[in-house]
């Protein structure tokens, strides 16, 4: 998780919040069925998730988008 926390702070200039997830997802499965660590990350708040009128603002999107590519890049040894 330490390259998803640099990352997350070098693009957005302060630390992640880091916390259990209060609903189930995918990473369960994972994790449980397959003891494969998980972590789940992306754009958008939690609160307007999977109601109507969902949103997640394009700001936020691209934020996430910028802090993933960046991951890969690191991982593949990309300068």
């Amino acid at each position: 998780m330490g390259i998803l926390c640099n990352t997350y702070r070098q693009v957005l200039g302060r630390d992640p919040e880091i916390k259990a997830s209060p609903w189930g997802t995918d990473g369960g499965l994972l994790s449980q069925l397959a003891n494969i660590p998980v972590v789940v990350f992306g754009a958008g708040v939690t609160e307007v998730a999977h109601y109507p009128n969902e949103y997640i603002e394009i700001k936020r999107i691209l934020e996430a988008a910028e802090i993933i590519a960046l991951i890969i890049m690191e991982w593949c040894g990309v300068a």
